[in-house]
């Protein structure tokens, strides 16, 4: 924990794991295997998810 002045600021370690073999994924809430398509299927949405965020905040600051 670090201090500057009266405002204290607290840093959680987040624990993640990346693997380079796409085949050996593992869903975190199923404990079930990801197979090449459902990596494609959910990096997909995420990407989606990006673009519309961005497009969202551009949207917005030229308001």
């Amino acid at each position: 924990m670090s201090t500057s002045g009266d405002r204290r600021t607290a840093v959680a370690a987040r624990q993640f794991s990346v693997t380079t073999r796409a085949h050996a994924a593992v869903d975190d809430a199923t404990g079930e295997q990801i197979g090449l398509d459902d990596i494609d299927t959910r990096v997909r949405w995420l990407l989606d998810l990006i673009t519309a965020a961005g497009a969202e905040l551009v949207s917005r600051l030229w308001q």
